[in-house]
């Protein structure tokens, strides 16, 4: 998928874009740490799609979807008014391997966080699609969650 910049030109332009993508992911999970979710909703598309889905580490189950958000109203919802208001998540995002093509790009990446005041801690993975429109923008996120531990963690 990804183009191999050839110019120093374009591995300038190249090194931008994967920059502003990682500038973006960093973005959406500071606003999530600092309850201010509904400023990420500026951050996808107006169609974009939010899924959240179970994909525990061990293989015990196949992937079962939590939730599919589609469009901002429904991710403004959630992110400003829903479940995920009510607890403050402290998300650190590492290892994101990023690929431009274009105006498109993708990025996988790993989350951990700590929930309070619930304890609880979140392992999982995200596959994010983007497209450059004004400003790079999420197009789609999938979170697939592979382990919760600790209290309220129902056993995941």
């Amino acid at each position: 998928m990804e183009h191999t910049p050839k110019t120093s030109a374009e591995r300038l332009e190249h090194l931008e874009h994967q920059q502003a993508i990682a500038d973006l992911i960093h973005l959406y999970a500071r606003n999530i740490r600092n309850g201010k979710g509904a400023e990420c909703v500026g951050l996808f598309t107006e169609e974009g799609i939010f899924e959240i889905r179970d994909a525990p580490l061990d293989g015990s189950s196949a992937a079962a979807t939590r939730a599919i958000l589609r469009g901002r109203d429904a991710l403004l919802k959630y992110l400003a008014h829903g479940d995920a208001a009510t607890a403050r998540v402290c998300p650190l995002i590492q290892n994101m391997m990023i690929e431009v093509d274009g105006h498109k790009a993708t990025c996988n990446s790993m989350m951990t966080a700590t929930v309070w005041p619930h304890g609880k801690r979140i392992i999982g993975e995200y596959h994010d699609c983007f497209v450059l429109e004004e400003r790079w923008r999420f197009s789609s996120r999938t979170f697939s969650i592979l382990g919760e531990f600790g209290p309220d963690a129902g056993g995941k």
